[in-house]
């Protein structure tokens, strides 16, 4: 038998974005010192909450050495781009900093930054996730099988 899916649109992901997650997370902006979107799904939720909240997009790796003397690359500025987005390497992270995913399934991928104290905002959560986020705004349900979220691919690449 094949699994159910449930597909997640653009439209779906903005609307949550926009409408329930940013509101939630307006009052609070000044208890991050940023926020950091884990790989891959977290990303594109990280880059949006850093640019509204006007805090830090923190990064795993290291700067880019050319990043600080672009001349463009956004409609603010090298300067601005430069001091929005930092780059960590060390763990653990600073607790403030807010950490963001697409889904809380299994909850394993999340559970060292819990552990350590952070806040966590995630699109999907499942209730036998061993960690519950501190916001999440759609529930995965096992007759909902696998969520199909906009940015990925339905079949895997050969």
């Amino acid at each position: 038998m094949i699994p159910p899916k449930t597909f997640y649109s653009w439209g779906m992901f903005l609307d949550d974005m926009y409408h329930r997650a940013l509101p939630l997370l307006e009052p609070h902006a000044r208890e991050f010192t940023g926020v950091i979107g884990l790989p891959r799904g977290g990303l594109m939720m990280a880059v949006i909450i850093s640019h509204q909240l006007e805090i830090p997009l923190f990064l795993w790796g290291q700067s880019d050495p050319t990043l600080k003397n672009l001349i463009g690359g956004s409609t603010r500025g090298a300067e601005y781009e430069h001091h929005m987005t930092k780059y960590v390497s060390s763990w653990p992270l600073d607790p403030k900093i807010l950490v963001a995913d697409d889904i809380a399934d299994t909850g394993k991928r999340l559970a060292p930054y819990a552990d350590v104290g952070h806040s966590i905002i995630t699109l999907f959560y499942h209730r036998k996730s061993i960690v519950t986020p501190r916001w999440w705004f759609n529930e995965k349900t096992a007759e909902g099988g696998f969520i199909v979220f906009p940015y990925e691919k339905e079949q895997p690449l050969r």
